[in-house]
């Protein structure tokens, strides 16, 4: 609190007041009130020249795009069959990956659904800063 301070003055009255009326709700809003005066408190100071720096920040898009760079994984290709849940070697040759499943029906003539799994890996690209 500064002696020379009007709002310090005011905000101690009033806590005072509060303490003496048993209103310790408001003796602890007048007490952060002046703790957070701005023109008394040590951030303050600090904020005013001593050379503090105050963050900036910055948001931007980005977009999830294919992977398409040359140290990108490959595409790969897989089936699985939904009645037992076994599952074809991942290829990068779809055709593979479906002569497995064809492979799978013949050794297992009840098995007619297949799930397709293809992987393909993907990047987020960065947009403009806003």
């Amino acid at each position: 609190m500064s002696a020379n301070c009007a709002e310090c003055a005011r905000l101690e009255r009033e806590k005072e007041a509060a303490r003496q009326a048993g209103d310790l709700s408001k003796v602890t809003d007048c007490a952060v009130l002046l703790k957070r005066h701005p023109d008394h408190s040590k951030r303050s100071a600090l904020w005013k020249g001593a050379g503090m720096n105050r963050a900036t920040y910055r948001f931007r898009e980005f977009q999830l795009i294919p992977d398409t760079e040359p140290d990108a994984e490959p595409i790969t290709f897989a089936m699985q069959c939904a009645v037992c849940e076994q599952t074809g070697e991942p290829g990068d040759e779809q055709a593979a990956a479906h002569a497995w499943a064809t492979g799978h029906l013949k050794a297992n003539p009840e098995h007619f659904t297949y799930r397709e799994i293809n992987t393909r890996p993907c990047r987020f690209e960065p947009g403009a800063w806003q």
